[in-house]
């Protein structure tokens, strides 16, 4: 009986040390994955965000500057007041536009 029980004993132990060895590999994997993960997060997202903050404002900047003749006076127009369509006119020549003709025989 004490030989089966030794027997015993050393397959409990080389299975507990499988079974070490497995969950030192599964623990490896796990650690690689969390890294991987960080880094894709910080490549397609983080950076993204940070060159679009820093490079956006330039070159925004460039093609909003054209609008701001005419979007400025409609930004400080109050709520009470009414808007001024004769100006209207006036700011579409700077864009070197034509108001809209509206023909009444389409219209039928």
């Amino acid at each position: 009986m004490d030989e089966d029980i030794k027997k015993l004993l050393a397959e409990n132990v080389a299975v507990t040390k499988e079974i070490r060895d497995m969950l030192t590999k599964i623990n490896r994997y796990f650690l690689w994955a969390k890294i991987k993960s960080a880094i894709y997060l910080f490549v397609f997202v983080i950076m993204p965000l940070l060159v679009s903050y820093i490079y956006l404002p330039a070159i925004i900047g460039k093609y909003t500057s054209k609008y701001e003749q005419f979007v400025t006076p409609l930004l400080k127009m109050k709520s009470s007041d009414s808007i001024d369509f004769s100006k209207f006119g006036d700011v579409m020549k700077q864009f070197n536009t034509k108001p809209m003709q509206i023909d009444p025989k389409k219209n039928k």
